[in-house]
């Protein structure tokens, strides 16, 4: 728990410097054009974003009841769009000021006589800064279009793999894989993602593989899903793995029986989607008489809570 505090702590603390930093570099392209209210709406994200994470860590026992997936959702989005966009300021106005501190300390050292900078090579509207600010609404544009349609814009990427000790007998074996739904990202809106649901099955496919983040934080957010997920077909067979969002570390407190349950929860969705659910396990899959192993091995980062 100290060490949770203690990373939010210095989370917020590189955040407020964020926000600091940025709104002196839009002051230094647009002087005495940006106002104040401006600068509210510029932190105003941030503030939201403070506030979420304080409400999340008082009621973070009541999850997902004290605080919905569908505003979390929003209210992440939404943050972390502002605070890329910021970052993108952040780094140019940073490279822009060292530039002019090696300028300044150049006129220091070769030209001491002459103090007159201001409207020379160090100007007020640094160009960096003012590349910053424009590449800085790409940032957003590119965000904003990911949190809100591009999430929806699925693709179908084949890719043929050849093994010198592969089966004869698996020649032409079709296989789709597909990773990292984080159902709870799409606010149980069923008609865009049934989209990709549908391309899944087109591809008329041997096995389905899941690698991994079915949700983003616990499994209630996979329950809608499930007829959905269920609905997709494999000729041999439906596998699936964890990923580190799937363990609901980043929900429940280490050990408590929520951890436990939402754990069996996620497995029973599993079983539930008619998904194998492997848990450092193996399966045979076999085709005529021959076989081959299917190895399902678990998030292999930091081991999680519900597993130690």
């Amino acid at each position: 728990m100290f060490g949770f505090i203690v990373f939010i702590i210095i989370l917020l603390g590189l955040i407020v410097l964020l926000d600091w930093y940025s709104v002196k570099a839009m002051r230094r392209v647009f002087k005495s054009k940006f106002k104040r209210w401006m600068v509210y709406a510029w932190i105003s994200p941030t503030v939201l974003m403070i506030l979420f994470m304080v409400v999340f860590f008082i009621m973070r026992s009541e999850y997902p009841k004290g605080v919905s997936n569908k505003v979390a959702y929003m209210i992440s989005g939404i943050s972390f769009t502002a605070l890329a966009t910021k970052a993108t300021v952040f780094l140019f106005h940073f490279l822009d000021d060292i530039s002019n501190f090696f300028l300044w300390v150049w006129d220091k050292v070769f030209h001491p006589k002459d103090t007159n900078t201001e409207g020379g090579r160090i100007t007020r509207g640094s160009f960096l800064t003012q590349m910053g600010i424009g590449l800085s609404a790409v940032t957003f544009g590119s965000f904003a279009y990911g949190v809100t349609r591009g999430k929806y814009a699925y693709t179908v990427v084949e890719q043929p793999l050849k093994f010198k000790n592969l089966p004869i007998e698996f020649n032409g074996l079709k296989i789709i894989q597909v990773s990292d739904l984080h159902l709870g990202s799409f606010l149980e809106d069923a008609e865009p993602v049934q989209h990709g649901f549908d391309l899944i099955n087109e591809l008329n496919a041997d096995y389905i593989f899941f690698t991994g983040d079915l949700v983003n934080s616990v499994a209630e957010e996979a329950e809608y899903w499930i007829p959905f997920l269920k609905g997709l077909k494999a000729k041999r067979g439906k596998f699936s793995i964890l990923g580190n969002h799937d363990y609901g570390d980043y929900a429940f407190e280490e050990g408590s029986q929520e951890l436990i349950d939402n754990m069996d929860q996620l497995k029973r969705i599993h079983a539930d989607m008619g998904f194998d659910l492997l848990l450092n396990e193996n399966r045979k899959l076999e085709k005529d008489g021959k076989t081959i192993d299917l190895i399902g091995v678990e998030n292999w980062g930091m081991v999680p809570a519900s597993k130690r």
